[in-house]
């Protein structure tokens, strides 16, 4: 028997309102639970993927998420592999903590997982890198055709280390580097 979660950052016109004022590009689609596509099309066949989450909460803020910190061997290509790092319950979305200094994937781990021909990289925080990285690493993933899903909640409902079912709905937006979306994972009881 299944459980479906949903993992999506509920949203309002004013949490949007509020948000735009601390981050502007929220304007552009990149608000709430949303993906990076860096002005590209999101691919319909990545709705449905197989997910692994990986719960990075004991160092993620001390260190970034590295190579060593996930079993290679339950990634599969065209999966969409999450980090649990707790941020989302921890600060709320609508603090510059949440969005400052918070949790990051090395460099190193973002390009395994991109030679591993993954098809979407899950976070419940505010970007896989921080900074002037951000928007570098987001578009690195988009131009091999991998995006990233950040601001996922709920993460703690999900079991770690054990695949899964995730289905990522996207907003149709065009002309836009985020994209709002709902995503919803299938676990098993």
């Amino acid at each position: 028997m299944s459980k479906l979660i949903d993992v999506t950052y509920p949203f309002s016109p004013k949490l949007i309102e509020e948000v735009s004022k601390m981050e502007p590009k929220v304007l552009s689609g990149h608000f709430a639970t949303h993906l990076d596509i860096m002005d590209r099309q999101f691919p319909l066949d990545y709705v449905k993927r197989r997910a692994v989450l990986f719960d990075v909460r004991e160092f993620c803020e001390s260190r970034p998420v590295d190579v060593g910190d996930v079993d290679w061997g339950l990634i599969e290509p065209d999966m969409m592999i999450v980090f649990y790092s707790g941020r989302s319950e921890r600060y709320d979305y609508r603090s510059k903590e949440y969005h400052k200094q918070h949790p990051q994937l090395s460099q190193w781990l973002i390009d395994r997982l991109l030679e591993n021909r993954i098809s979407l990289i899950g976070i419940d925080f505010a970007g896989i890198r921080r900074g002037g990285e951000h928007a570098l690493a987001d578009q690195d993933c988009a131009d091999r055709d991998v995006y990233v899903v950040e601001n996922l909640v709920n993460l703690k409902e999900v079991p770690a280390n054990i695949p899964f079912m995730a289905y990522t709905f996207p907003q149709a937006y065009i002309h836009t580097s985020g994209l709002p979306c709902r995503v919803v994972f299938e676990v098993e009881e």
